[in-house]
C-alpha cells in the first residue's frame, strides 16, 4: 500500500493588475522601440512604412500611459495602462516587421548580385 501525499498547496496571490507605472514603462519601450526602427530603416532603405508604424503606436502608448497617469478612477486607471501596454506591443511587432522587411531586402539584393555574376556578360 502507497502511502497517500496530502495535495501541494497552491499558493494564492493577486493577479496582476496594470496600473500607471506599467503604462509608463510600456510606453517607453514602445517609443524605443520605434526610435531603433526609424534608425534601421533610414540606414537600410527599407522597412520606413513598418517603422511608421511603430511611431504610431508608440504614440499612442504614452497618450494612454499620460491618461492613466491623471485617471482617478482604479479601472479607468487600469483600462488606460491596458491600451498603453497593447499599443506597445503593436510598437514592437511593427519593429519586428522592420527587421523582417530589412533581411528581405538584403537578401533580394544578394540575390540580384548573385544573378549577375551568372548572366553572360552581353
Amino acid at each position: 500500500m502507497t502511502p497517500v501525499a496530502a495535495a501541494p498547496k497552491t499558493e494564492t496571490r493577486p493577479t496582476w493588475a496594470p496600473d500607471a507605472a506599467s503604462a509608463r514603462r510600456a510606453a517607453e519601450r514602445a517609443m524605443h522601440a520605434a526610435s531603433v526602427a526609424r534608425g534601421w530603416a533610414e540606414r537600410a532603405g527599407a522597412g520606413q512604412p513598418e517603422a511608421a508604424d511603430a511611431a504610431r503606436a508608440a504614440e499612442r502608448a504614452w497618450d494612454a500611459a499620460m491618461r492613466s497617469r491623471v485617471a482617478t478612477d482604479p479601472a479607468e486607471v487600469r483600462q488606460h495602462a491596458a491600451e498603453a501596454i497593447s499599443a506597445a506591443e503593436c510598437a514592437l511587432e511593427a519593429d519586428r516587421r522592420v527587421s523582417q522587411v530589412i533581411a528581405a531586402s538584403l537578401w533580394a539584393a544578394e540575390d540580384r548580385r548573385h544573378r549577375e555574376q551568372l548572366e553572360p556578360a552581353a
